[in-house]
């Protein structure tokens, strides 16, 4: 009889064991094989993965605590309050952003004044007329030319230049300093440069800061030096007008001969003509000629006396021999020519592509250890000297210029013109791209005030393209921020184009297509302003949310401008070069955030925006209520009601009141901009074109008549109005025939 064999009870456990610990070991395998393929498949790659990432683990608008916060690059703080702020969840491609809590950003004390420091020469100078300043020549400044007495004082006292001559000094009388070439752009257009200003009363319209004339010392290893223009010419001093100087009446005697010794320096053409006789004249006949030329003939004289006597008007003694004199009446006259003016040049010139650091800070020379000048190394020198800096562009090759950044680059604390007009074959666009990673932060930090930023294309950085806190009088243009450097293709900052905090006084853009910056494609906004001493700044001239073509949408993917408690923004302008484009963005064109917040928009083409073109409070359209109230975006100031829109030929009449009723005469003298709008009657509208401008009457009604072309029956129109500050837009009416 067969019997089944128990097993051991080792073997049992042991095998049961092997099971229990290879199920567990599959499983932990599978399971972590199947998260990777679901993680891979989940997230981005490129430079949205830190951000959409962050954002999932972030959806329970918590913020995290340091002990379980994911080992990831850190996303700016700045772009989660944004997006917290207005409570949306944004969306780049097909990832989402989902902002978390923050905190707002720390309010500086406003009134502080900052001013740039300035350098004391200690030689007399002796002014020359300035010439014309060259058209293309970046922060060209017309200099006092000193006198040679002048320049040997001011030798003593000059500071070391950072440029290594170029070319040896010319001779001069005593040792003058000599200047190397300044780069020059032959396209280049003149634009405003900013003025030192203080934090309480910024000016409008800053200048250039002042520009070092200094002696160059030699270097051991100069780096490469651009070759813009010819070596500058050594001052020389301009002679005084020479002139004869009349000689009271001369003895002239019988025996003694004398030369004649002229002083003037024009060295005239002489002409004598002696006669036989010995005596000489008791009268001259002197004539000039223009050249000038002067005939002197004696005459025999019928009473001669022992001792003769002859009055001379010429500086020699007149002597019966055949020696030539001088004429006595013509003067010598010079003619000054101009003398040359000294150029400013930069301190720095940007030669190489890459990011090394300057290799000696208190050298006043930008170079690296590879004996270049890199961006880096030219702020870091810049922020190392005392006083005003220019820093220019001379990249090797056609183009385009790609400077990737390793690092954040040193945050700007002294007065720098960083200039990317000055790069070689600049015209009207940046030929220059500083690139960002995703590990990165701004792409320029400006503390200093009074400091430029222009002709560059700033993208790909996890933050702001450029963030200005602190010091004012700052101007940002001509640069492209948030689209590469064809101007077409988006290359978002992963914040905003431009964020100013706390800081008064800066201007972004100008009256110019050069002046010009395009910012759009941003990940949050284009333009933000915050704090409360963020005041008196300008946004002028500037495309926002469109490509550099001005037509192509390149929407930012929040607001195209956020405000919030900054006082006295302008917004465009009256003049037509200062209107802004604001178009495409994914939320409101122009967000006055709840408090103080204030602005005077004017003269833009705000359209197709996915929220209000102007909204006041960021709650959607604010309704008319006859009054301006302290503490709301704008004082809640009331949109104009247009009654009626008739077109008739080529003339559009409007008539219509501002306020809830016509009669309100708190809005006495408003200005009423009318646009061709968009949308549906009723609606509230938007600015396609501005077609024309009307004040308010007493009561606060207006009307007028317009000749357009681009309106036709059917059409619908709007209007802003504008008193202190600016209202949304009215609601939308029909044109009539």
């Amino acid at each position: 009889m067969n019997r089944i064999r128990p097993l051991r009870p080792s073997r049992d456990r042991a095998l049961t064991f092997a099971l229990i610990g290879a199920t567990i070991v599959a499983g932990a395998v599978g399971t972590m094989a199947l998260a990777a393929i679901v993680l891979w498949l989940l997230t981005p790659r490129g430079a949205i993965y830190p951000q959409s990432l962050l954002s999932r683990l972030s959806a329970d608008y918590r913020p995290w605590r340091a002990a379980d916060r994911p080992q990831l690059p850190p996303i700016a703080p700045d772009a989660i309050r944004q997006i917290e702020q207005d409570a949306v969840i944004e969306t780049i491609g097909d990832w989402s952003i989902v902002p978390p809590v923050y905190e707002q950003p720390p309010v500086e004390a406003p009134g502080a004044a900052l001013a740039l420091p300035t350098a004391t020469a200690t030689a007399s100078i002796t002014p020359a007329a300035s010439p014309s300043r060259v058209t293309h020549s970046p922060s060209a400044v017309a200099t006092p030319v000193p006198s040679v007495t002048a320049v040997a004082t001011a030798v003593q006292v000059a500071l070391p230049s950072v440029i290594p001559p170029t070319a040896a000094p010319s001779a001069v009388p005593s040792p003058v300093p000599t200047q190397p070439p300044a780069p020059t752009s032959a396209l280049r257009p003149t634009a405003p440069s900013p003025t030192v200003m203080a934090l309480a009363t910024p000016t409008r319209y800053p200048t250039a800061p002042p520009v070092i004339l200094t002696p160059i010392p030699p270097s051991p290893t100069p780096p490469a030096s651009p070759t813009f223009a010819p070596p500058p010419t050594t001052p020389t001093p301009t002679p005084a007008p020479a002139t004869a100087t009349p000689t009271p009446a001369s003895t002239a005697t019988a025996t003694p001969p004398a030369t004649a010794i002229p002083t003037a320096t024009a060295m005239p053409t002489l002409t004598y003509t002696p006669t036989p006789s010995p005596t000489p004249a008791a009268t001259h006949t002197v004539t000039a000629t223009p050249t000038p030329t002067a005939t002197h003939t004696p005459t025999p004289s019928p009473t001669p006396t022992h001792t003769p006597t002859a009055t001379a008007t010429s500086s020699a003694t007149v002597t019966p021999t055949h020696t030539p004199t001088p004429s006595p009446t013509p003067t010598a006259t010079t003619t000054p020519s101009p003398t040359p003016t000294a150029t400013p040049v930069p301190q720095f010139i940007v030669n190489d592509h890459g990011d090394a650091p300057d290799a000696n800070l208190a050298d006043n020379v930008c170079q690296t250890t590879g004996g270049v000048c890199t961006l880096r190394a030219a702020i870091q020198q810049a922020n190392a000297r005392p006083g005003a800096d220019d820093i220019w562009f001379n990249l090797p090759g056609a183009g385009p210029h790609i400077i990737t950044v390793s690092a954040p680059l040193p945050a700007i604390t002294e007065a720098v013109v960083i200039d990317g007009w000055t790069q070689p074959g600049w015209a009207s666009a940046p030929l220059i791209e500083v690139r960002g990673l995703p590990t990165m932060g701004n792409g320029l930090t400006i503390t200093s005030g009074s400091s430029t930023i222009r002709g560059l294309a700033i993208n790909r950085f996890t933050q702001h393209g450029v963030l200005i806190t602190g010091g004012g009088g700052n101007t940002i243009q001509g640069n492209y921020l948030g689209v590469a450097l064809d101007g077409i293709t988006s290359a978002p900052n992963f914040s905003s184009g431009i964020s100013i905090e706390n800081s008064s006084g800066n201007i972004i853009g100008g009256a110019t297509p050069g002046a010009r910056n395009v910012l759009s494609g941003n990940a949050v906004n284009g333009i933000r302003i915050w704090g409360a001493s963020s005041t008196g700044n300008r946004i002028i001239g500037n495309y926002i949310g469109v490509a550099a073509d001005g037509i192509t949408p390149r929407g930012n993917s929040d607001d195209g401008i956020d405000l919030q408690d900054s006082t006295n923004t302008e917004v465009g302008g009256t003049d037509a070069t200062e209107a802004n484009v604001i178009a495409h963005n994914g939320d409101e064109g122009v967000t006055l955030k709840p408090g103080a917040t204030s602005a005077r928009i004017l003269g833009n083409r705000i359209f197709a925006n996915g929220g209000l073109a102007i909204d006041l409070n960021n709650d959607g359209p604010t309704p008319n209520d006859d009054a301006l109230l302290t503490g709301f975006a704008n004082q809640g100031m009331d949109a104009p009601v247009i009654s009626v829109a008739w077109l008739s030929g080529s003339s559009l009449t409007v008539t219509g009141y501002i306020g809830t009723t016509p009669g309100q005469t708190l809005f006495s003298g408003a200005r009423v901009e009318i646009f061709l709008s968009q949308g549906v009657a009723g609606a509230r509208g938007e600015g396609r074109v501005l077609l024309g401008v009307l004040t308010a009457a007493a009561n606060g009604t207006f009307d007028g008549t317009f000749t357009v072309s681009e309106v036709s029956a059917g059409d619908v129109v709007s209007g802003t109005a504008t008193g202190a500050y600016t209202s949304e837009f009215g609601a939308n009416i029909v044109v009539t025939p």
